[in-house]
């Protein structure tokens, strides 16, 4: 198996990590990345709408991916075929402390104003990338979805 160098960065301007992008089919994805450790309850694999790989959940959607997510933990468990560089969030990332490395890496960002009700804890890259935060504002998810 081939092993792809990914950054945080290259996730939140491109929404690809290695070769894993939108619109890719589910062979792809094990081809690249083995079998898939989890998926949605009460499926098969072969088509469970919901791969689980460690911190990383891909969504099929007519057996292409539409949606990858990443969930910080206090340890970075992604498939053995990506090589983290770089700055990572963990489950104890702050609000505060993840505008910090946007504006350190120049990645411009504004409050995602999808929901007014959620006041400014989803903080938008462009319209298909989403860095989501918990009510206590540490970080919750990482989302790059199709259009």
């Amino acid at each position: 198996m081939k092993i792809y160098d990914i950054t945080l960065t290259q996730f939140l301007l491109l929404g690809n990590l290695g070769p894993l992008k939108i619109g890719i089919d589910r062979e792809e994805v094990l081809t690249q990345l083995g079998e898939p450790p989890s998926w949605s309850a009460k499926s098969r694999k072969e088509i469970a709408p919901l791969w689980k790989y460690g911190i990383l959940q891909i969504a099929f959607s007519s057996n292409r991916v539409w949606y990858i997510g990443l969930y910080p933990e206090d340890e970075v468990d992604l498939p053995s075929a990506f090589k983290l560089a770089g700055y990572f969030p963990t489950d104890t990332t702050t609000h505060e402390e993840f505008e910090e490395y946007l504006m350190s890496e120049e990645i411009s960002y504004h409050p995602d104003l999808e929901d007014p009700s959620k006041d400014t804890a989803t903080i938008a890259i462009n319209s298909t990338t989403h860095i989501y935060f918990s009510d206590s504002k540490l970080v919750y998810s990482i989302i790059h979805r199709d259009k």
